[in-house]
């Protein structure tokens, strides 16, 4: 979620949760806590962060069997493509936002 509507309703810029230091321009409503980051730490880190966590959650046997690989191993087009969707989207709302 870009970061500009939740500072219209609080009235405060918060501090990414990653870096602890810049300004979080996104943000991400958790369960029970709220994410925010900034666009650094967003370049630099969460592709890391989601790498992590798709292929952390694989066990090893199911990697190296090599007749049936698992799912999540083989979806790297399926989160390209959400991720440049999510990107296109995120962008026309910035751009709407701007009239």
């Amino acid at each position: 979620m870009i970061l500009e509507s939740f500072k219209e309703n609080n009235g405060e810029a918060e501090v990414c949760s990653f870096c602890g230091e810049d300004k979080a321009s996104g943000m991400w409503m958790g369960s029970e806590k709220t994410i925010f980051c900034c666009k650094n730490c967003a370049i630099q880190y969460l592709p890391q962060l989601m790498a992590d966590a798709i292929v952390g959650g694989t066990l090893e046997s199911e990697i190296k069997d090599t007749e049936k690989r698992p799912v999540e191993i083989t979806q790297e087009h399926t989160i390209l493509k959400r991720f440049h969707s999510a990107f296109s989207t995120a962008l026309i709302v910035k751009v709407r936002n701007c009239h």
